[in-house]
């Protein structure tokens, strides 16, 4: 594994592989309880640090959530607790549903991912008319990522449909043409939700509702629009010279499914459930969701179907995927050989969850998937 979160104390991660290697010889009773206190372990090691005041953790195995918890403030106002329902900015982790909204429709004809997205986006300058949705979904297409200091001045807008948020990128040359290269791009996420829903002919909210969420049995994963008052939502925090804050206003509507959503970390696992378990795609699709593109130099990419790509220390694969900026950080885990799945999210701009995922999951490893599991 590689330690992509150096500030985790690493005396946390040595106690939750030692919690885990009791899971191992322990009986299901005990295994819980052993799984349970991982996740204790990891969430009050974050809370320590002086940059996260509230994390929601979650872990589902073989379609059902074993562990939903709230740790710390989620409403510094009003003392509220987070709790299972908190909802908080899920940024890049929305990726992914994007992804795999794009397979669905493609399952159904309804997008080509090999087609031009010329064929979907009318008034595209030349330079983007080639691009594929398929690139699009890979980091491929060349469309550019922020530039230094410009999230939060693109960060204002009010979207209701995806096809709103392209004016800030779209007259901007290519940073590469078309598939020869690999450059993470969220504003290359932007112009695929547009694609998608011009495909569609329904809005990105509503569509991703339609196709992702509801089927996932999400409860709480909304457009993230800071006109609509949420009784759930957790306030946003930044920390600054020593100290945390009300962070400052951001509007992600225009972001759409490049991180454009809120969610609790159950609602992430859920969605990471329902994608292992075949409610969302088929055996075949899900299979190449669930790996690697390969280039087309022969090369594997990091990059998959919005996710990348890791092994444990003791070589098992997983995918995984985070997002984090103003007021907001969360991360989720699949290993897809043991129908697991877990999720961090919190309030504040923290260091990247990834690690700290992973081990949470690590509480809940030990078999393989059963058949029935599917």
């Amino acid at each position: 594994m590689t330690l992509r979160e150096g500030r985790l104390h690493r005396s946390t991660l040595r106690g939750a592989l030692t919690l885990t290697l009791l899971v191992t010889f322990a009986t299901p009773s005990q295994a819980q309880h052993a799984g349970r206190a991982v996740v204790d372990s990891v969430a009050r090691a974050l809370l320590a640090e002086p940059d996260y005041i509230g994390v929601a953790a979650a872990v589902g195995r073989e379609g059902k959530i074993v562990l939903s918890r709230g740790y710390g403030t989620a409403i510094r106002s009003s003392s509220t607790n987070v709790s299972n329902e908190t909802q908080f900015r899920a940024y890049s982790v929305v990726k992914p549903m994007t992804a795999v909204l794009a397979a669905r429709l493609a399952e159904r004809g309804v997008v080509d991912l090999d087609a031009p997205i010329s064929r979907y986006l009318d008034s595209l300058p030349p330079m983007a008319r080639p691009i594929t949705v398929r690139q699009l979904v890979g980091h491929l297409g060349g469309i550019r990522h922020y530039r230094e200091g410009e999230w939060l001045s693109v960060s204002q807008a009010q979207c209701t449909r995806a096809g709103q948020g392209l004016a800030p990128f779209m007259a901007d040359p290519l940073v590469h043409p078309p598939g020869e290269a690999v450059k993470y791009s969220s504003f290359g996420y932007v112009l695929l939700s547009a694609t998608l829903e011009a495909a569609a002919g329904v809005p990105f909210p509503q569509l991703l509702r339609r196709e992702i969420v509801e089927p996932a049995h999400m409860t709480a994963m909304v457009l993230d629009d800071p006109t609509v008052t949420l009784p759930n939502r957790a306030t946003p925090h930044e920390f600054w010279r020593d100290s945390l804050y009300d962070a400052r206003r951001a509007n992600n509507t225009c972001k759409m499914g490049a991180g454009g959503f809120m969610a609790s970390a159950e609602d992430l696992v859920r969605f990471g459930l329902a994608l292992l378990d075949g409610r969302l795609l088929g055996e075949d699709m899900q299979a190449e969701v669930l790996r690697p593109m390969i280039l087309p130099s022969g090369e594997t990419s990091r990059f998959g179907f919005g996710f990348s790509f890791d092994t444990t220390d003791d070589g098992t694969p997983y995918a995984w995927t985070s997002g984090g900026s103003i007021g907001g950080r969360a991360a989720i885990v699949l290993f897809p050989n043991e129908g697991l799945v877990a999720a961090l999210a919190s309030s504040a701009n923290g260091r990247n969850l990834v690690d700290a995922t992973v081990a949470i999951a690590s509480g809940w490893r030990g078999k393989q998937r059963s058949k029935a599991a599917g």
